[in-house]
């Protein structure tokens, strides 16, 4: 087992295992697995029950054979997309699972493996990609993308101020020759920058990255379908935990769950409901659960976390 092993450190773990409200005897998938923190306390609580680990990173599901090693025989570990937690289930003949958790953090070891390309602090080759098979990479993006749709991306995923300025300092850069590295591409950035968001505490070169790696993974696009798939697997009185880390992915999980949770959608001046819809989710948390302080001192990665809870309802799933 690697350092980072032993320094990852695992989001509003407390908060998140108590929402599961884990069953020795259940169900439960891990649709992010990561350096597998959470993964380890669910397999902890388990006696008869299973737990599937769902990671899109290969070296993710390696890692995780040596720490849940102990576990094994209650845990299926799949490489994949949480996009398709429905096909997943349905391959392993899992008829429902009774709880589900998704940390969409960037797990630490990805940021600090400076050849993955994730981090502006290190230098490497222009990569993202949290799937190394999938053909998609920064470098790409970087490249090939134009202006209008890298001012896009950088605008919407990493709200960025200055996006157009940026976009049009990358398309200007590349015509000399291709942008191969991250530090290459700090410094486009940098210099796109006035002088006073040069001199901002946060990098200059942050909301840029975190947009192009968002762009690369298709994260915000695989977010719809993986909440209504969680969804439709989770038997009744099953929970549904998701951990957010930036504005863009908790609106759209706020606004899937509202949406599930919804019941009838007939106007309001309907004498009686035509359209049969039935709330598919209780909402638990009408706030998000955010880390306490003792958490923010240990772990700083966590200050933008947000945990919200739902739980399955007893009606059965009609596709809208």
């Amino acid at each position: 087992m690697d350092k980072q092993e032993f320094t990852h450190v695992s989001v509003l773990l407390h908060e998140s295992i108590e929402a599961l409200a884990i069953r020795p005897d259940g169900v439960y998938v891990d649709g992010t697995l990561g350096r597998a923190g959470h993964s380890l306390e669910i397999a902890r609580r388990l006696k008869t029950g299973r737990l599937i680990c769902i990671d899109r990173d290969e070296a993710a599901i390696e890692a995780a054979k040596e720490r849940l090693a102990p576990y094994l025989d209650k845990v299926t570990l799949v490489h994949d997309n949480f996009s398709a937690v429905d096909e997943i289930l349905k391959h392993l003949n899992i008829p429902g699972a009774d709880g589900m958790l998704f940390d969409l953090g960037v797990s630490s070891p990805q940021l600090d493996d400076a050849a993955r390309g994730f981090s502006y602090m290190h230098d490497a080759p222009l990569d993202m990609r949290m799937d190394r098979q999938a053909a998609l990479t920064a470098h790409t993006v970087v490249n090939t993308w134009p202006a209008e749709e890298l001012r896009r991306i950088l605008f919407e995923y990493g709200e960025e101020r200055y996006a157009g300025a940026i976009a049009k300092a990358i398309v200007r850069a590349r015509e000399s020759g291709p942008i191969d590295t991250t530090l290459q591409l700090v410094e486009i950035i940098r210099t796109a920058l006035p002088a006073a968001a040069r001199r901002e505490k946060q990098h200059p070169a942050k909301r840029s990255f975190q947009a192009i790696r968002i762009a690369v993974n298709d994260e915000l696009g695989a977010l719809p379908p993986m909440l209504r798939g969680a969804v439709r697997c989770l038997n009744p009185g099953g929970r549904l935990c998701v951990i957010t880390f930036h504005s863009l992915e908790d609106r759209i999980v706020k606004k899937t769950m509202q949406e599930l949770a919804r019941g009838c959608t007939c106007p309001p001046d309907f004498p009686v409901c035509v359209c049969g819809n039935k709330p598919k989710l209780r909402l638990v948390t009408r706030k998000p659960v955010t880390p306490g302080a003792e958490e923010l001192q240990d772990n700083p990665r966590a200050r933008s976390a947000k945990l919200r809870v739902a739980e399955r309802t007893e009606f059965e799933w009609k596709e809208d």
